[in-house]
């Protein structure tokens, strides 16, 4: 399934190819090039990467650019950042109680790194976790910026430092879950494109939690291995997106007449779509290639 709504909303529904064939991805990677390999299921041997997935096992990137083309946006990119983390680092506990809610039982995830003063530049950070040896709890104070899915995420992994005097060496990661006390969420960010997916605002005020993923000051680690896959995901719903500004334009330069004539005819206009047209097949082609590396 995916989100999608191009008024602002959710909507679920089934992934379909442009005819309407259903789209399948394989159970095993191939050479064709595939983004991540992220959705999980729980057995009686652990939480570990499903073999034989319920959704899909690996997404293609050319399936990635094709639902970003069509304006859709997708669910697992959120979750694969989240998820990874877990089955990299959490322990067996956190594993079983979290990665079967965010496949199976559907519930939103979000990967929490960027700060107001911290976006490229997390070295800025200045969310703190200050651990609490009273109540064996870490109290959260900051507040994160643009967070994919964070208005309607149930489980958050947040990037916070433990050890502020250490920089990034003292940055961990922490579940929060929604609904925690001292865990509000901000403003949510009116964007031109990818609706479906919110953007958001977290505020942490007092907040405490209690489960770190992996060892104190691995966060920073952890969030760039996360990002690595993510990059080529975003590289391909930026080409799907550039396709598809230029399949409307050309529809839109057949419709427009000027002079007698669509404006698809004149000339001046068709350099403009023909440079566009190779900027695009290019960046098609260089995220195709990181996939397939």
């Amino acid at each position: 399934t995916i989100t999608f709504d191009s008024r602002g909303g959710s909507e679920v529904k089934s992934i379909t190819a442009e005819a309407g064939a259903k789209i399948e991805a394989p159970a095993q990677p191939t050479k064709e090039g595939y983004i991540f390999g992220g959705w999980y299921e729980s057995s009686d041997n652990g939480t570990t990467l499903s073999e034989t997935p319920f959704e899909f096992t690996y997404m293609p990137a050319r399936v990635f650019t094709l639902y970003a083309k069509w304006g859709e946006s997708i669910k697992g990119k959120t979750y694969n950042h989240t998820s990874t983390n877990l089955n990299w680092t959490g322990t067996e506990e956190q594993k079983k109680k979290y990665l079967p809610r965010l496949t199976k039982g559907g519930e939103v995830a979000a990967f929490a790194l960027t700060e107001p003063n911290a976006g490229s530049d997390a070295a800025s950070a200045s969310t703190t976790a200050i651990y609490d040896p009273d109540t064996d709890e870490y109290v959260l104070n900051g507040t994160k910026c643009f967070i994919t899915g964070g208005s309607r995420a149930s489980v958050l992994i947040i990037f916070a430092l433990t050890e502020p005097q250490k920089g990034l060496k003292g940055m961990s990661a922490i579940i929060v879950e929604a609904g925690t006390p001292g865990f509000t969420v901000g403003k949510v960010e009116n964007k031109m494109g990818l609706r479906g997916s919110e953007t958001a605002e977290l505020i942490f005020e007092d907040c405490r939690a209690a489960n770190l993923v992996g060892r104190p000051g691995q966060g920073f680690k952890m969030a760039m291995m996360a990002l690595d896959s993510a990059r080529i995901g975003t590289g391909a719903q930026a080409v799907g997106i550039a396709e598809g500004a230029i399949d409307l334009s050309v529809k839109y330069m057949h419709e427009r007449v000027q002079f007698g004539k669509p404006i698809a005819a004149l000339q001046g206009l068709q350099w403009y779509i023909a440079d566009m047209a190779t900027k695009t097949e290019a960046a098609k082609w260089l995220v195709y290639r990181a996939a397939y590396l």
